[in-house]
């Protein structure tokens, strides 16, 4: 997978916040927790998609390390 320019943003009101990896379309998901991992038809990761996280938290070095770990290996 290359991964020349992700995109991230964070929807306030929603507090999710999306990491867009590639421009590729998402045709499948997996769900851990309250993170979403979108693939494209090939079976590359695509996007991140973390649900109820406040930017409060991004101070804190655990979150950081258990999304890491969430994480499927990317070749």
């Amino acid at each position: 997978m290359n991964i020349n320019n992700p995109t991230i943003h964070y929807d306030q009101e929603a507090h999710i916040l999306s990491i867009r990896l590639t421009p590729q379309k998402s045709v499948d998901s997996d769900i851990k927790g309250n993170v979403v991992f979108d693939y494209d038809a090939q079976g590359n990761l695509v996007n991140v998609d973390i649900m109820k996280i406040f930017l409060g938290e991004f101070r804190e070095a655990p979150v950081v390390r258990e999304l890491v770990h969430m994480m499927p290996k990317m070749a």
